[in-house]
Parts: C-alpha cells; sequence; structure tokens
C-alpha cells in the first residue's frame, strides 16, 4: 500500500508542481553560480599572480640594488684612493675596510688584492684573520676573471654562522698588465633574508631564491635553506634553469612567468618564477592551490547551503499553495465518487470564480440534472 501510494504522488499534479516549482527557481541560479563561480576563480588567479609578481621583484630589485650598491661603494673607494694597493700602505687601507664595514651591514668580510694576486689585507666583522692567514690567489677562478676586467660574482654558501654568503671582486686599474689590483667583498644575504620575513604574502605562500645552478640559497622558512633543502624538483625551478640556459634569455630578467605546477613538496601550486639581473638567480614564489582556492570552497559550501535552504522553503511554500489549489480537486474527487455511489443530493461547496470554480459549478449542475432526471423516472 505504502508503495502504490508513493508511485501515486510522483505522478500526481502535485509532485510535478514541486519539481516545476523548485526547477524554474533553482536551475537558473545554479547556471548563475556556475558562470560567476568560472570567473571568480580566473580572477583570483589574476589577483594571486599579480601579488606574487609584486613580491618577486621586489626580492629582486633588494638583492640588485644591495649588489649594485657595493659594486658602486667599492669602486669609489678605489677611484678616491689611488694608491691604495701599494704595499707601504697598510694602514689607510685597513682603516678604509674598517669603515666600509661598519657602514654597511650586508658586508661580512674585505679583501684587497694586489696585481700579482696576493692578499694584501683581510678583515672580516667575525673572525680575527692574521697576517700569516693571508693567501695568493693568483690561480683561482675569481682572480682569473678579475685580471680580465669583469665584474666578479661567487657562488653562494653557507658559513660557520648559517647564514647565506657570496664574494663579489671588482677590478681596479683596468685589465690585465693595466690591473692594479682588486677588492672582494663577503656579502650576507641577511639582509635579503630580512626581506623575506618582512614581506607579507597570502596563508600558505613561499617565497624561494635559488643561485645560478637551482640550489637553494634563501626561503620564507629558512630552516629548508640549513638542510639543503632539494627545491629542483619544483616546475618552477626547472622553467628557470631552462630559462637561464636559452640564449639572449637577457631579455627575460625583469620578465616573471605565472603557471600552476606541481612544487617540489609534490602539491599542486599557484607559481611565479623569474631570474634576476647581474647575479643570474632566481626568486620564485609558490601558493598552494588549497589555500588559494579556500576562498571559492567556503564560497561554494555557502551556495550549497543556500541551495538546500532554498529547496526546502519552496518545498514547505509549494506544498502550501499547492493544498490549497488541489483542495478543491480532491472535493470535485470526492464528489464524483458520490454521485458514483448513487448519492445525488452532494453538492461541492464552490470558493472561488476561477476555472475550477466553473468546473464545481457545472458539476453542481449536472448532479441537479441527474437528481431530477432519477425523481421523473419515479
Amino acid at each position: 500500500m505504502g508503495i502504490y501510494n508513493k508511485k501515486q504522488f510522483l505522478v500526481s499534479i502535485k509532485s510535478k508542481l514541486i519539481l516545476m516549482m523548485i526547477g524554474v527557481a533553482v536551475i537558473p541560479l545554479v547556471f548563475l553560480v556556475l558562470i560567476n563561480i568560472r570567473t571568480l576563480k580566473t580572477e583570483v588567479q589574476k589577483s594571486i599572480h599579480k601579488e606574487h609578481e609584486l613580491t618577486a621583484s621586489k626580492i629582486s630589485q633588494t638583492v640588485v640594488e644591495m649588489v649594485k650598491t657595493t659594486q658602486e661603494s667599492l669602486e669609489t673607494i678605489a677611484i678616491t684612493n689611488p694608491e691604495l694597493f701599494d704595499w707601504s700602505n697598510k694602514f689607510n687601507r685597513e682603516d678604509i675596510i674598517y669603515r666600509m664595514l661598519k657602514k654597511y651591514h650586508h658586508l661580512e668580510e674585505i679583501s684587497m688584492i694586489s696585481p700579482n694576486g696576493m692578499e694584501l689585507v683581510k678583515i672580516s666583522k667575525r673572525y680575527a684573520i692574521s697576517p700569516k692567514e693571508l693567501e695568493n690567489i693568483s690561480t683561482d677562478e675569481k682572480f682569473k676573471t678579475l685580471k680580465c676586467g669583469e665584474l666578479y660574482i661567487g657562488k653562494p654558501e653557507i658559513d660557520l654562522d648559517n647564514q647565506i654568503v657570496f664574494e663579489l671582486g671588482i677590478p681596479v686599474g683596468g685589465d690585465k698588465e693595466y690591473l692594479t689590483g682588486a677588492i672582494i667583498a663577503k656579502i650576507s644575504l641577511r639582509q635579503v633574508m630580512k626581506k623575506i620575513n618582512a614581506t607579507k604574502t597570502k596563508e600558505g605562500s613561499y617565497i624561494i631564491l635559488i643561485d645560478d645552478i637551482g640550489y637553494l640559497i634563501g626561503h620564507s622558512d629558512y630552516s629548508q635553506v640549513t638542510r639543503r633543502q632539494d627545491v629542483t624538483k619544483s616546475k618552477g625551478v626547472t622553467s628557470l634553469l631552462k630559462i637561464k640556459a636559452e640564449e639572449k634569455n637577457v631579455l627575460k630578467y625583469e620578465k616573471f612567468e605565472t603557471m600552476i605546477y606541481e612544487s617540489y613538496l609534490g602539491e599542486d601550486v599557484l607559481g611565479v618564477y623569474g631570474l634576476i639581473p647581474i647575479v643570474d638567480w632566481g626568486v620564485v614564489v609558490e601558493q598552494p592551490l588549497d589555500n588559494a582556492y579556500a576562498t571559492i570552497r567556503l564560497m561554494i559550501t555557502r551556495i550549497i547551503i543556500t541551495f538546500l535552504l532554498t529547496i526546502l522553503i519552496i518545498g514547505v511554500v509549494g506544498s502550501f499553495l499547492i493544498y490549497l489549489f488541489m483542495k478543491p480537486m480532491n472535493e470535485l474527487a470526492n464528489g464524483v465518487n458520490s454521485v458514483k455511489s448513487g448519492n445525488f443530493d452532494y453538492k461541492i461547496p464552490k470558493q472561488n470564480n476561477d476555472e475550477i470554480g466553473m468546473v464545481i459549478e457545472a458539476f453542481n449542475s449536472m448532479t441537479e440534472e441527474i437528481k431530477k432526471g432519477e425523481r421523473m423516472k419515479v
């Protein structure tokens, strides 16, 4: 009996009206929401990419400005002190280095090199260096680069204090036989790390700084640097190395690329990457998609709840309205059954003057005529 009633309800006008009301109210809303979600997803990606590009650009500018400032300062010292590399000018050299180390917080160590590659003086902020520890670097790659009159930028490495440092060297007086000396400064990336840590990023985002071969030299979580985390599995890093390997990559230096890819942690991320001028390093900003789309997921959850509430309200209100609509129809059905059983005195109360009211009026007139006909037979 219950199954029969359920089937009867499913094929009834009442169920069809309820489904029609829900469909008319919900289907257009579903299409509208789907379109808006797609648009919102695109806008969220654009917003995140734009913010990441700005962050990457700031980090890049910080590194470039630090290198340029150091280079210009060292060149100024060399120009304003022409006798700097004379063997008898030891105290002047030391005084200049001490002043430089005091003035620039990112400088850790400065050494001055003679034309034949011998260190004339080397002073560090953290360690005492005796004259006996001065070395001849004439066979080192860095001195060969300086002797050719070119700027030398060394490979970043972790020092004894677990900070990333690299060497910057400038030639003085020209190249080859005209070289009068060189100045080499050891620079700490501590200031860059402070910039990375101070940079506000979206939840879950992190900044990666890599050297010219893809080694990690900076990260929002610095412990990953100290434990030598391998980030070369990140597609952003591999894309950077690919760009660097291409010819004429100078044209791509200030251009930051954006894409969705798999990070070195194996999760899908929204990433921005680009090369840093002068040093040939790279900066990558990544954010897991789970964090990036958190706002969209929250919105979808709210929409689903709204849908369910809408369907519930439509069902309740629709059922009440359909009850009012179906009441005269049910009374009409009862009247038909009464007439079939021989009760010609049954009258259906007329409540409205609409189409159903006209049908009820016609039915009552019909039963009255039948009643009269039955009396005449008698």
